[in-house]
């Protein structure tokens, strides 16, 4: 079936190879080239849950939301340790910093969410609320990577407060955590409270960057289209139903991602709005989605497009409260 994804996958493609540039290499990942390829995700991973499986190109939705959500676990991981590494004294404002920048935002969606539900006569209560949150499934419609990654982040709080400025002992501790994470999805055990590799690999990747990026850029090409294609034949022989797989599937789209950047960078102004509201598309998405299908009877070709809309409008408002907080609690 050809829908409004079917259409739209392929144009955002396009604009996105329109929008490269060449790139000197440098810094791969920074703060703005994390941010633009957060924009991406975030907008391949929306193309997912807004498309159904009868759409002409499922797999491609599947496989590019699949791979966004190991690439944001491992910005997530490489980002943390990086300003970790570069201040002395990071541990001591972390958590209320991501209180401010992450939990606060959270919370206050969960209880628009809440209203929202409330207006529509589905009753839950406070416990019911905090249930969903803890047993993986928020009330904030497809957030549960939102709340698994404010869970890391408080993982990381603890080690960071035992470790404080011993890098070494930091980085064994998340190993570790990971190898029982390995070892778990080898015994096909399943747990919404186990370390994501993914996030793991983002700060093993961070602390040794300076090791590791050479040999990236200096096989930049060739790395990147073997990664590429063995990321894809993962994914569309079916390996990928299998956890240890999955891990295998993003890593290798992380390498692919890292070597792209090495040699080009991305340069558009949509693209880049896109970054800066990749927190409020997350957390926004299910809410359109859920108003649009309700509420909306035209053909489905048509809602699919008022989600995004919505979405963005939705997104780009949030963006401007949560801002606007940030600069009143951080002052």
């Amino acid at each position: 079936m050809i829908s409004f994804q079917t259409v739209v996958f392929p144009i955002f493609v396009i604009l996105i190879l329109l929008s490269l540039r060449k790139s000197s290499g440098k810094d791969p990942l920074s703060f703005t080239n994390s941010s633009l390829l957060r924009g991406i995700f975030a907008a391949f991973i929306i193309i997912f849950h807004v498309s159904k499986e009868s759409d002409l190109i499922y797999e491609a939705f599947h496989y590019s939301s699949l791979t966004a959500v190991g690439a944001f676990f491992f910005l997530s991981g490489y980002g943390a340790m990086k300003r970790y590494m570069a201040d002395d004294g990071y541990y001591k404002g972390y958590l209320y910093k991501r209180f401010v920048n992450l939990i606060l935002p959270y919370m206050i969606m969960t209880l628009v969410y809440w209203v929202y539900h409330l207006w529509i006569g589905h009753d839950y209560s406070l416990f019911e609320v905090i249930h969903t949150a803890i047993i993986g499934a928020p009330l904030v419609t497809y957030s549960w990577f939102i709340v698994s990654i404010i869970y890391h982040y408080l993982v990381f709080a603890v080690v960071l407060f035992f470790a404080r400025n011993n890098r070494k002992l930091l980085v064994c501790v998340f190993c570790l955590l990971g190898l029982f994470s390995i070892l778990c999805m080898l015994y096909h055990y399943s747990n919404t409270y186990l370390i994501r590799v993914m996030f793991v690999l983002g700060i093993l990747y961070a602390y040794r960057e300076g090791d590791l990026l050479p040999l990236l850029k200096k096989n930049n090409i060739w790395l990147m289209i073997l990664s590429f294609a063995l990321s894809m034949a993962i994914h569309f022989s079916g390996l990928q139903q299998k956890a240890l797989y999955e891990l295998i599937e993003q890593a290798l789209f992380v390498v692919a991602m890292i070597c792209s950047m090495t040699i080009c960078r991305i340069d558009n102004s949509f693209i880049t709005l896109l970054g800066k509201l990749s927190l409020e598309i997350y957390m926004c998405q299910g809410l359109a989605k859920m108003i649009i299908r309700r509420f909306y009877g035209g053909p489905l070709f048509i809602q699919d497009l008022f989600i995004y809309l919505l979405c963005f409008m939705l997104s780009y408002g949030f963006h401007r409260l949560f801002a606007y907080l940030r600069k009143l609690l951080l002052s």
